[in-house]
């Protein structure tokens, strides 16, 4: 009997030890809030780029021929002037060698002249026709000789070699590739613009680039020009970005992602952080004048780096969870500290 009446007192007891436990609803949870408000952001577009040489030379081949030394790999570092093919062209050689034989025939032919003219046995006429055809020699020689110098094909400035498309040995016509040539310490950032961004972007226009090979390091820079013509295919205009003070480590080829604004907007905007999705739609957690919680649906624009820019469901003042969000639902109380946006 006495046991039976130790069993019904303890759990007296603990019921009424429950009673005076407070909800976990009432604890009141620390948590960072952004304040919305309108602000005059610059409307920033993204888009897909890649590193480039403002200075890039394509050496061709002038002759048809065959490529008889080829000394240079890629990587290589070139000087000016350097020779770095020679194309055997026997076209040009003949010529130059004709051209030649012409001159000298043209000069020793004035040399002659020039005595029996000096003594007055050759009329003003003759020797007229002459000195023509020295001048006309020695005007062939000069073309001749300059085309084949170009057997020799050179860079003409110092550089690295991007690209080699040929090898020794093989046979060239005129205008064949033998090697890209660019110069490392002038780079800049191209991108595409689609056709209905064209009229959004300007020569100026402030640019951050941000490089992943580069552990997301962020370069920064001004668009420089903008192609008039658009791509056959993608209907997009290709926009030069240029750039100073980047890494040494920052390579022609490389991918990056080009954030450029483009005009100044006033829009809503909160850390993109505090933006979450449900079955029913996009929401953000809000804090009401007595620190609940509440649970907002909203519509969003586009992405301002790692901002979202809201376009409805939210109002200036009202005060977003950022930090903590994994802690709270409706209803609860908080203490709400304010935050700043990036």
């Amino acid at each position: 009997m006495k046991t039976r009446f130790y069993c019904v007192t303890a759990l007296c007891l603990a019921v009424l030890a429950g009673c005076n436990r407070k909800p976990d609803a009432e604890k009141i949870v620390p948590v960072g809030v952004y304040e919305v408000g309108q602000s005059e952001l610059s409307n920033v577009k993204s888009y897909m780029g890649s590193v480039r040489s403002e200075r890039q030379h394509l050496a061709l081949s002038a002759h048809n021929g065959s490529i008889q030394t080829l000394s240079v790999s890629v990587g290589q570092h070139v000087a000016a002037d350097q020779v770095i093919a020679h194309v055997d062209a026997p076209d040009a050689q003949s010529l130059y060698a004709s051209a030649q034989a012409l001159l000298r025939q043209a000069e020793d032919g004035h040399a002659r002249a020039s005595k029996v003219h000096d003594a007055g046995g050759m009329s003003e006429i003759d020797w007229m026709d002459v000195e023509t055809k020295l001048v006309q020699a020695r005007s062939q020689a000069e073309v001749s000789q300059r085309s084949f110098e170009r057997c020799d094909i050179k860079v003409p400035f110092a550089g690295t070699v991007s690209e080699v498309y040929a090898t020794a040995g093989d046979n060239v016509t005129i205008g064949s590739r033998i090697a890209l040539i660019i110069d490392e310490s002038k780079l800049q950032i191209q991108i595409f613009v689609p056709e209905n961004e064209y009229n959004m972007v300007h020569i100026g226009s402030r640019a951050e680039v941000e490089v992943p090979a580069l552990d997301n390091a962020h370069i920064y820079g001004k668009v420089s020009d903008i192609g008039v013509n658009s791509t056959s295919l993608s209907h997009s205009y290709v926009a030069s970005v240029s750039i100073s003070d980047y890494p040494s480590s920052l390579k022609a080829g490389m991918s990056c992602r080009v954030y450029l604004e483009t005009n100044n907007v006033e829009r809503m905007v909160i850390p993109a952080v505090g933006v979450k999705v449900d079955d029913k739609g996009t929401y953000v957690w809000t804090v009401a004048a007595d620190n609940t919680v509440e649970k907002r649906y909203i519509t969003t624009g586009p992405y301002v780096r790692s901002n979202i820019s809201i376009t409805g469901g939210l109002e200036a003042g009202d005060r977003v969870i950022c930090e903590g969000t994994a802690k709270v639902s409706t209803g609860m109380k908080v203490d709400p500290r304010l935050l700043n946006a990036e």
